[in-house]
């Protein structure tokens, strides 16, 4: 019989096109909105056939919402939590955003290395990878091209052959969901 886990930290695994998965533990005890901001999304299926397009080498890789997807659903932002246990290192998964005052209700990153700085304490951290490093990477090292980008010193490139999400599904693992907290602006 195998043995539940009921951390009260869920689990989300993101099963990429190549049938390739990275397992997510999320921190509800951090960032509790980020967290069902995330779960709900899943819900409604809003990372499917989602492209990774963004990857700054040695910073973050991320999935973003292009005018496919871009949903009016998802088009939210939230106060950000910050959470002073919480520290950015490689394989943390944080929620996009602006350094002041707001977080993205639907699109996370991955960090790469040497962001520490530069992240903590400015952006939610909702969580860190435990499984599929080979995957990311892989992702990290992928052919790519440039992409305009207006963050200063921030090089920002897409893959060439684009990295796409099947699907993401979560285990709740004992955590109780609660409604996600939305400001009414939309992000940008």
């Amino acid at each position: 019989m195998e043995k539940q886990n009921v951390s009260g930290k869920p689990t989300i695994c993101i099963r990429m096109k190549n049938h390739a998965e990275i397992v997510v533990e999320l921190y509800p005890q951090s960032a509790p909105n980020a967290v069902n901001s995330i779960l709900e999304l899943i819900d409604q299926k809003g990372f499917e056939e989602l492209q990774i397009q963004r990857i700054a080498p040695d910073f973050v890789l991320q999935p973003w919402f292009d005018e496919v997807h871009m949903d009016q659903r998802y088009q939210y932002v939230m106060e950000k939590e910050i959470c002073p246990e919480f520290s950015f290192t490689r394989y943390t998964v944080g929620m996009a955003g602006n350094e002041e005052i707001a977080s993205c209700g639907c699109i996370f990153f991955v960090m790469g290395d040497g962001c520490e700085e530069r992240l903590n304490g400015k952006f939610t951290g909702a969580g860190k990878v435990i499984s599929g490093f080979d995957e990311l990477e892989r992702i990290m090292h992928v052919k790519t091209r440039e992409v305009v980008c207006d963050m200063e010193g921030v090089v920002v490139r897409e893959p060439v052959i684009p990295e796409v999400i099947q699907e993401i599904t979560y285990e709740l693992n004992g955590y109780e969901r609660k409604k996600v907290v939305k400001r009414l602006e939309v992000f940008a």
